[in-house]
């Protein structure tokens, strides 16, 4: 598929990485990070998992490009008729909520974020969504379809680690 990570050698661990806000400072585009790390929303499959990675630099998808909502809809509904495929992740930097009561590094769109729940929860096959900006570890279920928040990696987390706040995983 196009998108999909090469083959693990004796020296190297394929590697994908999805964009988040501070690739985008200062910037109309993502032309560096594309040169580096490719394109900025794809998907591909990989025993049995339909990964689908987003592009969520400006705090929604639709604002960071339009494009990888109907290719987001097109990796669902063919999931649906693909035998091999027995579940999807979808990755993107802002997770559709935040834990934190402030709710200030969830995605922006809220519209969106129910649009993006009510695919995922009528997805043919069980779904998983996973983010990080918001820097608390966290896991809800909304219909059914977990949603994750990975911690913190290159800065304080923003949480105390009774909440969720720790660095690394």
């Amino acid at each position: 598929e196009s998108g999909a990570p090469g083959a693990p050698t004796a020296t190297t661990v394929p590697c994908l990485y999805v964009p988040g806000n501070h690739e985008s400072y200062g910037t109309d585009n993502l032309n560096a990070w594309k040169a580096v790390f490719g394109d900025p929303y794809r998907t591909f499959d990989h025993k049995g998992v339909r990964f689908i990675l987003l592009n969520s630099t400006r705090g929604t998808f639709r604002g960071s490009d339009f494009a990888q909502l109907p290719m987001l809809q097109e990796a669902l509904d063919d999931a649906a008729d693909d035998d091999a495929v027995k579940r999807v992740v979808v990755f993107a930097h802002h997770p559709a909520n935040d834990p934190d009561p402030a709710d200030a590094s969830q995605l922006g769109d809220r519209k969106e974020v129910q649009l993006i729940e009510q695919l995922l929860s009528g997805s043919a096959k069980p779904a998983l969504m996973v983010g990080s900006h918001a820097q608390i570890v966290n896991v809800d279920r909304i219909e059914g379809v977990p949603y994750m928040v990975l911690p913190s990696s290159g800065k304080s987390p923003y949480g105390t680690p009774d909440r969720g706040g720790f660095t690394g995983w």
